[in-house]
Formats: C-alpha cells, sequence, structure tokens
C-alpha cells in the first residue's frame, strides 16, 4: 500500500465518520464524542500525510530547478555546426 493509497484510505474513513455521526441519535453524546474524536485522528493524519507529500513534492521541483540550465543548447555552437555541415553540393554550407 502505498502513501496515496493510504490518505485515500483516510478520506474515505473520514466521510464513513461523518455519515456515522450524522446518523447517531442527537441525544448520544458518548457516541457522538468518540466518532467526532476519531474524525479528528483521520483529519490530523490527513494534514501530516499532506504536509510529508508536499515536502516531497517541493523537493522534487527544486532539484528539477537546479537542473533546468543543463537542458539549454548552445546556440553558438549550433550556429557554427550548421555552418559547416554537408549540403545537397557535398561542401560546407
Amino acid at each position: 500500500m502505498t502513501d496515496s493509497d493510504d490518505l485515500d484510505w483516510l478520506r474515505q474513513r473520514l466521510a464513513a465518520i461523518e455519515e456515522e455521526i450524522r446518523a447517531t441519535a442527537p441525544d448520544e453524546f458518548q457516541v457522538r464524542f468518540e466518532l467526532a474524536t476519531a474524525g479528528d485522528r483521520c483529519r490530523s493524519m490527513l494534514r501530516e500525510g499532506s504536509a510529508d507529500a508536499m515536502a516531497a513534492a517541493r523537493e522534487a521541483w527544486t532539484a528539477r530547478a537546479a537542473n533546468k540550465g543543463t537542458h539549454e543548447q548552445n546556440v553558438a555552437v549550433l550556429e557554427a555546426l550548421a555552418r559547416y555541415m554537408p549540403t545537397e553540393g557535398g561542401g560546407p554550407g
């Protein structure tokens, strides 16, 4: 199970808890409190999981930004190569 699967399970569990709270009688304070507490724990874990995912994504973007210039081409070299490439006539361009 991946982290994203874990987060999806937490979201589903939180939705199920919310449904249980709505289905519970208003005067059943203890049951509603226990469900609300479980929901709070799920929300807390989601925030922590989301923070970890955001940090990982931020690190990936930082690494990509650091390598951004390595993919740029040297235009002067390309122009020089183009001048000396053989043409249809067989000589330099």
